[in-house]
């Protein structure tokens, strides 16, 4: 990536940073801001360039799915997701069960 390219980057992250208010959405800091989904999308998009990254972010403040975190909070948020993630998947696995066995029930 070239020189231009990386300050055009740098230029469109502070700018959404300043749009997105330039705190931590949940503390208030203004020290080690991340970009996070607010509904995850998974993390393909930290494996691309920086431009790249900057334009799925975009469009992700365009569907209101963006917000800010400092590092740390990020962090958590990604643990609470996960086990959020674990128990929908046991709550669906147990409603399919209950339904499989009504199904199963002769009239």
């Amino acid at each position: 990536m070239s020189k231009k390219e990386k300050a055009r980057g740098r230029k469109r992250r502070q700018a959404l940073l300043h749009e997105l208010g330039e705190k931590c959405v949940w503390c208030g800091t203004t020290e080690k801001l991340e970009f996070d989904c607010i509904i995850p999308q998974g993390d393909k998009h930290h494996r691309k360039d920086a431009a790249s990254r900057m334009t799925f972010y975009y469009a992700q403040h365009r569907l209101k799915n963006i917000q800010i975190l400092c590092s740390e909070d990020n962090r958590i948020k990604s643990i609470i997701d996960a086990r959020f993630l674990e128990e929908l998947r046991k709550a669906q696995a147990a409603a399919a069960q209950r339904q499989q066995d009504r199904d199963d029930v002769p009239f």
